[in-house]
Parts: C-alpha cells; structure tokens; sequence
C-alpha cells in the first residue's frame, strides 16, 4: 500500500531501541529519506544503513536535553552532507517521530522516590519532547514565512510540498492512561505527551502548516531489548496480560505500523489529536481473499469503505436498505467474483440470518464486519419534542440493529475454522455526536455512544472466548462530506458551526474515513488493536454552543 511517503523527509529519535528500529525500517520501505537519531550506539542501526545506504539513512547523534545540540542536529539532518552536492541533502524535516525515552528499572513508590530521579525520568521522557517539537515547528515557521534557506538544498520539494506532509507522532504508554505504580514519574511523562502536549501542539501546528497534525500512540508492554529482561518473569508477564484479551504481548512490529499509518498525510490526513492505544508487511494488508461484510454500502462512507477492501483483494458484500444504484459502478468495475450486492432490514433477525446464508453461500463465511449503516432524522428538535416512535426508530436502526448484526456473525464465528477466526474481525462507524452529544439530535447521539463505549468495550472482551485473536474497533467521524450532509453543508452558519472548533478547518471526505477502516480491519497491521474508538474529526475540540451574539 503506497502511503506517499516517497521522498518524505523523517526525523525519527531513538531509531536504536527495538521500536525506533522497526519504525525506521517500515518508514525507509515506504522510501522515505529518514534521519535515524540515537543516543549512545548506532550498532544496531548499521545493517538498516547497509541494506538501505546513505542515499535513503543518515544517522545522527544528539542529546536531546540540550537546546544547542538539538538545533546541530537539524541542521545536520537537513543540510547537505556533500557542500558540493547540495542536491543530495534530505532537506526540512517533514515527519517528526518521537520514540525515545528512558524506563525506570527499579519499582519505587513516590515517598522512596529520588528526586534526582524524578526530574532525570521527566527532563528525558518530557522536556526533551518540548525541546525537539520546539525547534522542528521553529524552522517550519521559518519554511512558511520563506526564512529557512534549507528547505531550499532540496531542488524536488517547494516550501508547499514541505509544510503539506507535516505530521508529528509521538510514542506514549499505556501507563499515561492507567498509570504505573512504582513508577509515577514515567507514566506522569507519558500522560504529558498523551494529551496536554498532544491536544495542544495539534491547535497550534495549523497556524504553521494548516495540514499539520500531531498525534500519539500508546503501546503496551512490547517485547524490545529495554523490557526482555522484565518479560522473563513470569509474575510480570501474567500481570502483562491479566487484562488484555488477546492474550500476548506486542511486538515492535504492531507500533511502527501504527505509526507510519498516522504519519501519512494520504491516508490519515484528517486524523489529529488522537491517542491510539496498541495495547491489546506495509503492501499487503493481509486482506486477500478476506470476506468483508460492509453495511450501508450504498452511501457516501460505505462506497469508499467496499472500493477500498475491494482494491486489497477482499471478496466484499456489499449491503443495502433500498437502493443499490450507488453500487452498480463498483460492481462494473471490480466484478461478481469480487463484490456482491445483497439487501435486507437489519432490524429484523430473520432478515439478518438470510443476509449472512447468501453471503456465505457465494463467498464463504465472513471475516470482516462493517457495520456502516445509520439513520439521522431531518427533522431537528429538542429532547421534549422527540417522539417516541422517531426515539425508538431512530435506536432500532442504528443500535438494535447492530446487536442482531453482531450477534449472529458471533454465532457463526463460534463454529467456524481457525482460518476465519485468525482474520475475525468487527469495526463499527460512530460519530463525534457519540462524544459531544448533538442538540436537537440526542436519539442519534445516543445511539452512537452506546455502540462506541458500553458496546465495543464489552464485545472486545466477549469475542476472544470464541477468537483468541479476534478484535472490535470504532470510528468516530466528524461532519463528513455525503450525500445524507451535502444539502446541510450548503449552508454557510452550518459550516462555521461545523468547523469552529477544529484546527484543520476542513470539512472530511469519506476518502478521510474508508482508509482508517480498511487499516484498523487488518489483522497485519491492526492485530494488537482492540477496543479503541479513533476519531477521525480534524481535531474537533466540542460543539459551538454560542456565537458573540447570543451571549
């Protein structure tokens, strides 16, 4: 899968750990230039330099403690090794990933707790953060204003191609969400990243680069050189997985795509602000021959999603309430052998049963659930003038109907081979209204938050009794540009309200959605990912409540 990474230039810290190793390897097959920093020892770098050669890897040396050695350090990245071969430079840094950091070996509760120790653990795993994002956001403020003379060394990028790839990814942990006891400084480090550092740089990269996007990912325990020795406990490894489904640990591999996937402006160019945990090969997502069940597949959001599989080499069932007219070009295109159209209410059991029967029937049993389909009523009115047939019509079609639609592919894929079961997976489209609430739309929201949180969070921890390697996500999209919205978004007040509160102030395209399903449905690249909801919003902080004048 091509992510338009060519010729991106990536500065990646830490490059020498386990994971920073795995990231510069994925990010060098997608033939980014890439800057591999390290700390101490690049021996661990050498064979990626010899396989991949100084044309595709540099490696440099930094502290990244100290201003002036990281300022050196981006010069060095960006300008020429070769002064009579400026060409050969790799130019502004594009991509900015940070993996380093140090893990505290020793358990010490806070009142045992050094503070030499305490302000080491935050001036490597923090500090340092704030001082590369500093000066990478510092020159590319310099690239915007047409003041940084490096980005001018590279002859096959402008400053609008630079700034239109701009994305930073930082590694966080699990422990920044559910802390560490023993080790409060390290998971106070990671819960800065995670969010107030995250939730604040991606409102303030846009004023630089209005693409821009910052992001994190956050793994569990990995299997890496820094934690072998700790995994080699048996009391540690079950505590590893005392609460994790599917039941192993991640290896290197599981992050770095992760990370790749968000750093790509092609494929994740609405994602901003997100905490991805991976708590729970880039050609080929491992979706050959897969049976994809997409539902509402008629739609804006759903006729990407079935292009998309369809493209990977998924056999895709593509589902319908009333219409298939939307699905005839598709169908023309990748033909019978590859995509099939089948209609049914999903309200009803039976209905259900006999989708699934001529589903398998053509294409065997089915890997892959979309459930896509919803309904928003086009009448907008407050709680007090809901009625009760709109509230239970509205809870029918997109909730009810998503427990009978996973109830019976559980139910099959309780008796089905191991085969389907290695590739079971369930990925739900929500919605931000599932976050936010929506005025004059709460059936609707309601419906969304009780599949995105009760539902998917219960579910990932039932499906693993019949599918030890089966997982359930969901996608929350913001204001998404499709046929059910395109008359709503001709309105300008629509508009603003709809963008008020996100930095990337654009609306999205199911262009922005269909990538991140595809992905998160893949067992290669997704296959420790269960449980999450990724919105995919621009960065969307809320609603517009009030505008100047109703205040």
């Amino acid at each position: 899968m091509d992510l338009g990474l060519e010729n991106v230039h990536v500065l990646i810290t830490g490059a020498s750990g386990g994971i920073g190793l795995e990231i510069t390897r994925l990010f060098l097959d997608q033939k980014a230039k890439v800057t591999a920093v390290y700390n101490t020892n690049s021996s661990s770098l050498q064979p990626l330099l010899k396989q991949y050669g100084s044309q595709s890897l540099q490696l440099l040396q930094a502290d990244l403690t100290n201003e002036s050695t990281v300022t050196r350090l981006f010069h060095s990245a960006s300008t020429s090794p070769n002064n009579d071969s400026p060409s050969s430079s790799f130019g502004v840094v594009q991509v900015l990933v940070l993996c380093h950091g140090i893990w505290p070996r020793e358990d010490e509760c806070v009142w045992q707790m050094s503070l030499e120790r305490w302000r080491n653990t935050l001036d490597t795993n923090l500090t340092s953060f704030f001082v590369v994002v500093k000066e990478f956001l510092s020159r590319l403020a310099e690239v915007a204003s047409g003041t940084n003379a490096s980005v001018n060394v590279n002859a096959n990028v402008d400053a609008s191609g630079v700034l239109d790839n701009v994305a930073v990814v930082m590694i966080g942990s699990t422990d920044g969400k559910y802390g560490d006891a023993g080790r409060a400084d390290y998971a106070s480090c990671c819960s800065a990243v995670m969010y107030g550092l995250t939730l604040s740089l991606k409102n303030e990269i846009v004023k630089i680069a209005p693409k821009g996007r910052v992001n994190t990912v956050a793994p569990g325990w990995v299997k890496t050189p820094m934690t072998e020795q700790a995994l080699k406990d048996p009391a540690v490894v079950y505590l590893t997985k005392a609460t994790t489904p599917l039941k192993k640990v991640a290896v290197p591999y599981d992050i770095a795509t992760q990370v790749v996937i968000l750093s790509s402006q092609k494929v994740s160019g609405h994602v901003t602000g997100q905490v991805l945990m991976v708590e729970g090969g880039m050609e080929d997502l491992g979706l050959d021959g897969a049976h994809v069940l997409v539902t509402g597949a008629s739609g804006g959001i759903g006729l990407e999603i079935t292009r998309l599989f369809a493209e990977q080499g998924a056999k895709v069932t593509a589902h319908y309430n009333t219409n298939s007219t939307t699905l005839q070009p598709l169908l023309s295109q990748f033909g019978t052998q590859t995509i099939q159209t089948l209609q049914a209410d999903l309200t009803e059991e039976q209905a259900v049963t006999q989708l699934f029967d001529s589903a398998t029937s053509t294409f065997g049993p089915v890997h892959i659930l979309i459930l896509n389909h919803a309904i928003v009523s086009s009448v907008k009115e407050p709680v007090w003038k809901i009625s009760l047939e709109r509230w239970k019509r509205t809870i029918d079609v997109n909730l009810t109907s998503c427990f009978i639609m996973t109830k019976e592919y559980l139910k099959r894929l309780e008796v089905a081979s191991e085969e389907v079961k290695d590739r079971a997976s369930i990925l739900i489209i929500g919605s931000t209204a599932g976050k936010y609430g929506k005025a004059l739309d709460s059936d609707y929201a309601a419906s969304k938050s009780a599949l995105m949180y009760g539902f998917v969070m219960s579910i990932k921890n039932e499906i693993v009794k019949i599918a030890p390697k089966a997982r359930i996500n969901s996608i929350g999209p913001g204001w998404v540009v499709t046929p059910m919205v395109q008359d709503i978004l001709k309105n300008p007040d629509v508009v603003y309200t709809a963008l008020a509160t996100v930095p990337m102030k654009k609306v999205g395209l199911p262009q922005d959605i269909a990538p991140q399903v595809v992905l998160l449905s893949s067992p290669k690249v997704s296959g420790h990912i269960t449980g999450q909801v990724l919105f995919i919003d621009g960065g969307m902080e809320g609603r517009l409540l009030n505008k100047p004048e109703d205040i």
